[in-house]
């Protein structure tokens, strides 16, 4: 009897945790570097790694090789991958110089703001990282810079039918 309550309120405790990124009614919009409009909620379908950061983030810089690295290890089993910046409109300019430098040919869209993290409850920080489901719930937070395992984990762990034990939702690095 205990352990089918303590189920009940893991269940629950998860079910909670792991809410949908954005509500139907205001989703959060960003734009593409062609020019195209874009939320996260399009990401749907596929499992996803939304990596929130910003041309003058030291640990962004360092953290975008391995994304990259992630992004191709993981193409085939189709999960997507998506950088979002939070360069303001005068350090934008500086995006280019920042992918080419790091190697980064993932997705990059533009127009995140603290407020956005805030919105997602990712901190305050850069860079952040929201890992998804293919219905578009979180299944990992990663508060400060994404180590491979922090990413690896999360999505073998839904790739593989979500069997064993789920890596915790929120990994807070500093």
């Amino acid at each position: 009897m205990k352990r089918s309550i303590a189920k009940t309120i893991a269940a629950a405790l998860l079910g909670a945790a792991c809410l949908l990124v954005e509500a139907a009614d205001k989703p959060l919009t960003f734009q593409g570097r062609d020019g195209a409009q874009h939320t996260i909620s399009e990401l749907r379908g596929h499992p996803a790694v939304v990596n929130f950061w910003a041309t003058w983030c030291g640990p962004c810089r360092e953290e975008m090789p391995r994304l990259q690295k992630l992004s191709e290890s993981y193409a085939a089993q189709g999960v997507n991958f998506v950088a979002i910046s939070l360069d303001a409109p005068e350090t934008q300019g500086k995006i280019d110089a920042a992918l080419q430098k790091s190697g980064l040919r993932i997705p990059v869209w533009t127009g995140a703001t603290d407020h956005t993290l805030t919105q997602l409850k990712l901190g305050i920080l850069v860079p952040a990282t929201l890992i998804l489901d293919e219905n578009g719930e979180v299944i990992g937070k990663i508060e400060g810079e994404a180590l491979d395992n922090d990413v690896q984990s999360r999505l073998d762990w839904l790739l593989n039918g979500r069997q064993g034990k789920q890596p915790k939702i929120v990994q807070k690095r500093e």
